[in-house]
């Protein structure tokens, strides 16, 4: 088996969203649908019984890939590189970005880590990437939302995006939709 591919396996499975996803079961099922009936649907059991010849079978067929696209974020004085990953949650598209490239430097591997981990400067980049690259993913990907949901702040960097894009300050305004869930009373 390549280098890598356990790591990456075991990783996956103990990641719940592949319950969630009819193609990442699939792949599972795929395995041993014997064993796969026989463990409960459990990953990480079929994952310890299953023989590396037939890993080496899969992997020569060739697993599916999640990943769709790449995209670049500027921050500060460099540019962040994001692998956007799609899954489906029901009749839903959820769209990640990870920037746990190789093109990136230490720091900026780790922006996508940890969801409000970190210092100040950390969240920061979280939102740039966020807000930025959520707009640089959707165009990629040539998904024109009619509205752009705000929660908190967290993707406040997609009303710069847009303006970067020469979207008029008026049509932001009326494109961005800000909510909060944890009202603070002063």
């Amino acid at each position: 088996m390549p280098t890598g591919w356990r790591e990456q396996l075991d990783e996956l499975a103990r990641n719940l969203w592949w319950s969630w996803d009819g193609e990442a079961t699939a792949l599972w099922a795929s395995v041993d649908p014997f064993r796969w009936e026989a463990y409960g649907h459990n990953p990480v059991a079929l994952l310890a019984d299953v023989e590396p010849e037939v890993w080496e079978t899969l992997v020569q067929q060739g697993f599916p890939d999640r990943v769709r696209a790449e995209i670049e974020v500027p921050v500060a004085d460099r540019v962040v590189r994001a692998r956007l990953w799609e899954v489906a949650v029901g009749r839903c598209r959820l769209l990640l970005l990870d920037t746990d490239h190789d093109g990136n430097e230490g720091d900026d591997r780790d922006i996508t880590r940890e969801l409000y981990g970190g210092d100040e400067w950390t969240r920061i980049r979280q939102e740039i990437v966020l807000g930025l690259g959520g707009v640089a993913a959707l165009r990629r990907l040539a998904i024109e939302p009619a509205v752009y949901h705000l929660n908190e702040g967290h993707c406040a960097f997609v009303a710069f995006g847009l303006l970067a894009e020469g979207v008029a300050l008026p049509a932001v305004r009326e494109r961005c939709v800000f909510t909060t869930h944890t009202p603070v009373q002063r």
